[in-house]
Order: structure tokens, then C-alpha cells, then sequence
């Protein structure tokens, strides 16, 4: 199934005259992606891999969203430079090793997607005898290495930012809450893992099943926790599809006060207004992409598709942006390229591809006041020292 939007892009672009402020950085240059200066060499062909025909809901209109950022991605960077070709993986595992493998055939130099880690590891799998890397949206750390690469923002790159800068601000004792499921466990890892690299003291851990009954039985918990040791902080890995709505409306019920306790959350708090809203979260602190860079992306966005994107089809913009400033360099898509130190900036602020396919991307320190977010250390603007 292919997108039936994207000949919108280039409507758009007859009818109205968009300047383009984003930059991609690479090396020690910055590159306007609306440069639409043609050269005579073929385009760089990308295998974008996408759960066209997953029976998981959400997944049709999540793969229409990121083609569509993918195909806005291309046009910036000009005629003729990068030529998308759409592969469905229906988020199935064997699906995409076909279509992965077909993509290669197809004269595909990188792959771009699947979304899933499962599917991911299968497309990567079928091409790294072919010297093929693949950008996954995935965040999923565990599943990095050899060709497989990661653009989802990782929990590993969350919880040392925030690590960071809680020690900065002298929270170094910390109660860890997550729930017990297969994420909450690689949370609790990476936070863990986080914690120890900065100097943070864990002092005590709850868990909870991801249920309401669950969840409330727990608050009580954590209260005498946070009594009985005394700490300073308290580390959330839920998100507002999960327990943070309850967490954040019920700890402070039972006194465990904003105002004394340094809330921080591993999940993004700026996804719905009734999230901002809750009392357990003003004053909190939780990481988030360069806000500027994504607002900017996300208006582009609506005004061309006449929707809100996704929350994850930034990533298939970044992806191609990655790989089309390689390309106007005239570097192919080896690992050793992938990997420069200097990274890349696309609309969510600045990334690098670390030595095992994960990633670091520079994130901003936000927090709640009066139910609105406001950042209190900016994300970095370079890599280099």
C-alpha cells in the first residue's frame, strides 16, 4: 500500500514558498536541506520498511505518518538526491527479511525502518551479508550491533541525561518506581546502570503490575519508602499511556509533596494536557528532543498534511536527513560514515551513532509550571569538547 498523501509535498511546495531553517550538521559543515541543485549522479536509493498491513492498531496510520516525514525529508534535500522505495513489512519478522532482501535488490544502498525490534533484527539479519546497514525506528538498545543501527531516542540515553543533570542539581538519592512488565525491567536496568555511572544513590525500588488495582496498592508503598529513607527524588519510568496518570495524581495525596520530593520521569510528560495537569508532576523533571527544532517540524508537518504527525514519524525524517547528508557529501552509507563523531542534526536536535548501532541524541531538561513545560537546560548544540 502506498502513501496516498505524498503528492501533497510537492503541491505544496507549487503554491507557496517555504524556507527551510532546519540544517543538517555533518563533520564540521552545516547543509541546507532545501537544495534543490541537481547533479548527474544516480539518487541514493533508501529501503523504507513500514507496517503497512500490521493487524496492530495504530500501525496503518503510524506508517502513513512516517512516510509521509520521510517523503518531506527527500524533498528538502532537493530533486534527485535520495529516491524512496516503500517496502510493507505487515510488522511481521519473516515479512520484512523478504522485503529487506527485495530492497537490496531493488538497488536499495541502506534501509530505512522496520518500527519494531523483532521485525528490525529479522531485516537487518537478511542483509549484512550484503554489506547493507538498516536505521531502525526502534529504541531498543539490545538489539544494536553489526549493521543494525538505532534512531528512537534509547532508555539508556534518557536516564543518563537525566542522571547528569540530577547530580548537578544535587538529587542524588533516588527511589526508583516501575511496573513489572518486559519495558519496566529494561527501565529499571538502564536506570540503574544510569544511577551508578553519576553518582546517585538508589535507595529503595517499587513494583507494580500494570493494573489500576495494582498501581494503587502501591502508592501507600512508596510513601513509607520514601519516609523510612528519606530521599530526596523520585524516578518514574512509567508514561502517560501507563501509570504515570495514577502516580502522579496519588503520591501526592499521600505525601509524598512536590515541593519536597524532586519528581523525575523517564517518559516523556508533554504528550497531553491532561498529563501536564497533574499535581505530582509540577516541578518534575523528564528529557525531550530540541523543542524548537521539533515544533518547527511539526507545524511543516500540518500544514502540508493537514494532520498532526505521530509522535514517531520525526524519526523517518531524521533517518533520511541522516543518510541524504552523506549522500551531498559524497560518502556511501558505510558504517565508518554512520558513525562520525560530530553527528547530525535533524528535527529532533542533534544525534550520533555510537560504536555498537545505539545512539546519543542531545536532549533537553524540561519541566511542569502551571501545567506547562519549560525547559531548564537546553539541549546541546555540538559534540565536540
Amino acid at each position: 500500500m502506498l502513501n496516498p498523501l505524498k503528492n501533497k509535498i510537492n503541491t505544496f511546495y507549487k503554491v507557496t514558498t517555504l524556507v527551510v531553517t532546519l540544517l543538517l550538521t555533518a563533520c564540521n559543515s552545516s547543509i541546507s536541506l532545501l537544495n534543490n541543485k541537481s547533479d548527474n549522479s544516480d539518487p541514493t536509493k533508501i529501503g523504507l520498511l513500514l507496517p503497512y498491513g500490521s493487524k496492530i492498531r495504530g500501525d496503518e496510520q503510524l506508517a502513513i505518518s512516517l512516510e509521509n516525514s520521510a517523503r518531506l525529508a527527500a524533498n528538502d534535500l532537493g530533486y534527485g538526491k535520495v529516491q524512496l522505495l516503500v517496502y510493507a513489512t505487515e510488522g511481521k519478522p519473516k515479512i520484512a527479511s523478504l522485503a529487506a532482501k527485495k530492497a537490496v535488490q531493488d538497488g536499495a544502498e541502506i534501509i530505512l525502518g522496520p518500527l519494531r525490534s523483532d521485525v528490525a533484527t529479522a531485516a537487518a539479519r537478511a542483509v549484512v551479508n550484503k554489506n547493507i546497514n538498516v536505521l531502525t525506528f526502534s529504541n531498543n538498545s539490545s538489539i544494536s550491533g553489526k549493521n543494525l543501527f538505532l534512531l528512537g531516542t534509547t532508555f539508556d540515553n534518557i536516564s543518563n541525561r537525566l542522571a547528569g543533570f540530577s547530580r548537578k542539581s544535587g538529587a542524588k538519592e533516588w527511589l526508583l518506581i516501575y511496573p513489572r512488565t518486559k519495558e519496566g525491567e529494561i527501565a529499571k536496568k538502564t536506570v540503574i546502570e544510569a544511577a551508578a555511572k553519576n553518582n546517585i544513590t538508589i535507595l529503595g525500588s517499587v513494583s507494580f503490575d500494570l493494573t489500576a488495582e495494582s498501581i494503587v496498592e502501591a502508592v501507600p508503598e512508596i510513601a513509607d519508602l520514601m519516609e523510612s529513607t528519606q530521599s530526596d527524588s523520585i524516578m518514574l519510568t512509567s508514561n502517560s499511556a501507563g501509570a504515570l496518570p495514577l502516580l502522579g495524581q496519588l503520591l501526592p495525596e499521600k505525601g509524598v509533596d512536590p515541593k519536597l520530593v524532586q519528581y523525575i520521569g523517564l517518559g516523556r510528560w508533554d504528550v497531553s494536557k491532561e498529563t501536564l495537569r497533574l499535581p505530582g508532576l509540577q516541578g518534575g523533571w523528564f528529557a525531550l528532543p530540541n523543542p524548537t527544532l521539533a515544533s518547527k517540524f511539526s507545524s511543516r508537518y500540518k500544514t502540508i498534511f493537514n494532520q498532526t504527525p505521530h509522535p514517531l514519524a520525526s524519526l523517518a525524517y531524521d533517518g533520511v536527513a541522516i543518510i541524504g547528508s552523506l549522500r551531498l557529501r559524497g560518502k556511501n552509507m558505510s558504517s565508518k560514515n554512520l558513525k562520525q563523531k560530530f553527528g547530525f542534526l535533524g528535527v529532533n536536535g542533534l544525534i550520533r551513532f555510537a560504536d555498537d548501532g545505539s545512539n546519543e541524541r542531545a536532549l533537553s531538561i524540561a519541566t511542569i509550571k502551571k501545567n506547562k513545560v519549560k525547559v531548564i537546560d537546553p539541549a546541546l548544540k555540538s559534540f565536540l569538547p
